[in-house]
């Protein structure tokens, strides 16, 4: 699947923090990526403590039903 460059451009419509990935953040997604198809997530640094970046993306993308798009730098793209 493509990403929607409209999806690039716009500003994270997810954030994870420190408490990382919960079963809200997961729900929140399976919501927004039935409107969507496509959303973009945003990890700050201490989403980290506990796990790596790769880890936590393929975490996130396994438990929300969803495929990793692209990934650039703390920010991931996921679709339907």
């Amino acid at each position: 699947m493509k990403v929607d460059e409209s999806v690039l451009r716009s500003p994270p419509t997810i954030t994870i923090g420190k408490e990382g990935i919960t079963e809200k953040i997961v729900r929140e997604i399976k919501i927004q990526i039935k409107k969507k198809k496509q959303l973009k997530v945003k990890f700050l640094k201490s989403a980290f403590e506990t796990t790596d970046k790769k880890t936590s993306f393929e975490l996130l993308a396994d438990w929300s039903g969803t495929t990793i798009l692209k990934k650039v730098g703390f920010v991931v793209v996921l679709g339907k």
